[in-house]
Order: structure tokens, then sequence, then C-alpha cells
């Protein structure tokens, strides 16, 4: 298994958008909506990316064998540091070696 971290902004938005709908995924995020479109995706991306200028951290996308397999790392979240780990549900069982 080969594993990338990359910024959001690195990612196809069609990607994110897919990961973000995902029925299963959403089961396992509780402010999550079917309703994430490309223009939700794009100002959703553009805010996590602008937590590395701001706070000097931020999520990254994960990529594994050159693949999106989902998002995660520390994010800004109500005043704090919070760790997310959002995987495509093809990978869960490789939060581990993130």
């Amino acid at each position: 298994m080969t594993l990338e971290f990359k910024r959001l902004t690195e990612v196809g938005v069609d990607e994110i958008i897919a990961l973000n709908n995902h029925p299963e995924v959403l089961r396992q995020m509780p402010l999550g909506s079917a309703d994430f479109d490309e223009v939700k995706a794009r100002d959703w991306v553009s805010h996590k990316d602008a937590q590395w200028t701001q706070y000097g951290y931020g999520p990254w996308a994960f990529l594994i064998d050159q693949e999106f397999a989902g998002w995660g790392g520390l994010q800004h979240e109500a005043g704090d540091a919070d760790l997310a780990l959002v995987l495509h549900p093809r990978y869960w069982g490789s939060g581990k070696a993130i």
C-alpha cells in the first residue's frame, strides 16, 4: 500500500462530493447531509484549506495507491483542534496506517 497526503485542493471536487454524499459515510458523520453539491464542496474545500494559513494545521486528502481514499487530520472546530478521519467504505480498515 502506498499512502500519500495531499491538500484537499489537489483532489477532484467530484471525488470529495461522492465521498461526503456516500450513504455509509453519512451514517458516521452526524453533521453531514446528502445535499453536498459542487457549490458546497468548493466552499468546504476552500474553508478547510484556509485553516492551514489561519491555524498552521488543517485536514489532508489521503490517497492510497493513487486513489482518493478520504480526508482527515487536525481541523479547527469550535475554538480547538479536532481530529477527523473520513474514509470511503472500501478503505475502512486503513485508518491505523493513516
